[in-house]
């Protein structure tokens, strides 16, 4: 891995940080207004809207995690192909230079 890797992985790091702190304050508040919700007189359809915006915020965690495990596994096989390709590369260049030194 060279440094242009690491410079985008931190990146894509601290962007995960960042949507994991996001995350985090607005399942608290989710969770502050269930809580209140039950301790309040607060229509059904209220509660039932808090209930959904728990399920959505749920749902797309979900999504987003299983979209990061494919970034990664994709960017993993993305850096084997390169690392062939720059092998297979260094191999035909080495050929390259003996069939020459052959022909001479």
């Amino acid at each position: 891995m060279d440094i242009l890797d690491d410079i985008k992985s931190n990146v894509l790091d601290i962007e995960e940080f960042n949507f994991y702190n996001e995350f985090q304050l607005l399942t608290s508040i989710l969770l502050s207004w269930q809580k209140k919700s039950l301790d309040r007189k607060l229509t059904d359809k209220a509660r039932s809207e808090i209930d959904s915006a728990i399920k959505s915020l749920t749902s797309i965690n979900l999504y987003v995690l299983s979209m990061q495990q494919r970034e990664r596994g994709y960017n993993i096989q993305l850096n084997r192909f390169r690392e062939a390709k720059l092998l297979a590369d260094a191999k035909l260049k080495e050929l390259q230079y003996e069939t020459k030194k052959l022909r001479e």
